[in-house]
């Protein structure tokens, strides 16, 4: 707020309140004296993890009055979109069948995104003998990724995994990141 006048005037600053996560305004209130200027900071609500995308969704409006002769408010608009990926796989459990010693078995999976943001993604299984690829593949907003699993068997039997995925932080809207539930069966020649 700046003034360019000879006299002082009292301001308020207020927040309409339609965001679902409310803003800070500070100072709230005070005065400007003549020549001087008083920086006005709004500070937006933390983005919940698992926020939807809906364009405008935290925004509201700021209003500054003042006292100052023949001053009408103001209406500031504050804008703020949930900007992230939103991550899918299809599909959620993959038997990947019997698969001799020394061979690989495949399947396919697709990772959708249906956020507004890219994210690179890394599939992590806890089984050795267990892959998810293409490794750190981005996967645009709108966008499917193919995927393939691959299982190779080192001992006869039954082997499963549950295949976890990772973006880097700060990347994703999920609340919980998708994985990928994968079983086989070892077999000898």
């Amino acid at each position: 707020l700046s003034n360019p006048g000879t006299g002082r005037y009292n301001f308020t600053a207020a927040l309409a309140g339609t965001s679902p996560d409310p803003y800070a305004v500070a100072p709230a209130s005070g005065y400007v004296d003549p020549g001087q200027t008083v920086t006005l900071t709004v500070t937006p609500p933390a983005i919940p993890a698992d926020s939807p995308i809906t364009a405008n969704l935290y925004a509201d409006t700021l209003t500054i009055e003042s006292d100052a002769y023949n001053d009408t408010p103001h209406n500031v608009a504050i804008s703020q979109t949930a900007r992230g990926a939103i991550l899918a796989i299809t599909p959620v459990f993959l038997d990947l069948g019997t698969v001799l010693l020394g061979a690989t078995g495949t399947g396919s999976l697709s990772v959708a995104n249906t956020g507004n943001a890219p994210a690179a993604v890394t599939f992590v299984s806890p089984q050795p003998v267990f892959s998810v690829s293409p490794q750190g593949q981005s996967v645009n907003a709108g966008a499917t990724l193919a995927a393939t699993a691959s299982f190779k068997p080192t001992a006869v039997g039954a082997a499963a995994a549950i295949v976890s995925v990772t973006v880097p932080a700060g990347t994703a809207l999920c609340d919980v990141l998708p994985t990928i539930e994968l079983e086989g069966w070892g077999d000898v020649p």
